[in-house]
């Protein structure tokens, strides 16, 4: 079975989630129109293990048991950087502060917290 790891609202509104799992995507929900997906990301070539959104909701990050970070341009669905983690990462978040969205903290299997 596919297994979900993790889901996050949309700041502020709430009306789209996003939804990270084993499958290796990233799906995009409308809360609204019974929880349809409106938007499928696909990057990464193994489990998606954690998704944040940035303060607006224009971004949105995600990490992967291929220990890679993506950087994602929510409304186009491109990815605006890939970084390649040293060790499997385990968790993200992205500042919340809108004049620093593109900072990133990554915790990883090594028990260390990186930022990209």
């Amino acid at each position: 079975k596919n297994k979900v790891f993790k889901l996050d609202f949309f700041p502020k509104y709430g009306h789209y989630f996003l939804s990270c799992s084993q499958d290796k995507t990233i799906k995009l929900w409308d809360v609204l129109n019974h929880k349809k997906c409106t938007r499928t990301y696909i990057g990464h070539t193994d489990a998606v293990k954690d998704i944040s959104f940035s303060s607006k909701g224009k971004t949105f990050s995600s990490i992967s048991i291929d220990k890679r970070l993506v950087y994602w341009d929510t409304e186009t669905g491109a990815a605006i950087n890939i970084y390649k983690c040293e060790k499997v990462p385990l968790c993200c978040k992205i500042n919340p502060d809108e004049n620093h969205n593109n900072d990133i903290l990554v915790g990883t299997s090594n028990k260390t917290v990186s930022n990209f």
